[in-house]
């Protein structure tokens, strides 16, 4: 089981998450050797991939055809809002607007909401799935993202995501209001979208890309 206490902005945010062992996962501030040699670059290039997307775990499967990465970063939204699991529906539904989802894309977790978005992407050898499930809490926005081959969320990301838990409870400690009205007075500010999406893509298929160039020679 792997267990991590990360720490961002100077405020201690710990979370679970228990991969199953077909995963070769890293910690920020780990050794990065053995696990960019897996994605077929370096260590120096990954660290460089984990200062610019704020990523605090990082975890691919030994074929390298699913991959997860845990980030979190903060702005004027997640500072506000706080914690989107303490958001009435309408609110809910809003925030989920701002990554053009709807009711049916937010999902609970281990006593946590989240909004969940999927897109599909075609390479040469094959459709692509990548997953991400998307949260505030402790006035930070936390990101699990999940890649696979195929064309759905496979069951090894789904079973990593059920043991993705926030030890952080949701509690309403300045009594703001969290509802609509503060939702629609700073829509707009949180979007993240599909320029992560494209990253972890690239990262992903450096390894089968150089694996297809090495064949068609």
């Amino acid at each position: 089981i792997s267990v991590f206490s990360i720490t961002v902005s100077a405020a201690s945010l710990e979370y679970n998450i228990s991969p199953d062992d077909s995963f070769i996962a890293v910690n920020r501030g780990d050794d990065l050797t053995q696990i960019s040699s897996e994605l077929d670059t370096t260590a120096d290039e990954l660290n460089t991939y984990f200062d610019k997307n704020e990523i605090e775990y990082f975890a691919v499967s030994k074929d390298t055809k699913a991959q997860i990465k845990i980030s979190t970063y903060s702005n004027e939204f997640s500072k506000k809002v706080s914690d989107i699991s303490l958001l009435d529906e309408d609110a809910l539904i809003e925030f989920a607007k701002t990554f053009n989802a709807g009711s049916n894309n937010i999902i609970n977790n281990n006593d946590r909401k989240f909004i969940c978005l999927i897109n599909n992407k075609e390479y040469s050898d094959g459709l692509y799935t990548v997953t991400q499930f998307i949260t505030i809490c402790d006035n930070k926005i936390v990101h699990f993202t999940g890649y696979n081959d195929g064309d759905k969320t496979s069951q090894e990301i789904t079973e990593a995501f059920g043991t993705f838990t926030l030890n952080h409870p949701a509690s309403n400690d300045n009594s703001t209001n969290y509802t609509l009205g503060i939702v629609l007075s700073i829509v707009g500010v949180v979007v993240f979208g599909v320029a992560a999406i494209l990253i972890i893509v690239s990262i992903i298929k450096l390894k089968n890309t150089k694996e297809e160039e090495e064949t068609e020679q």
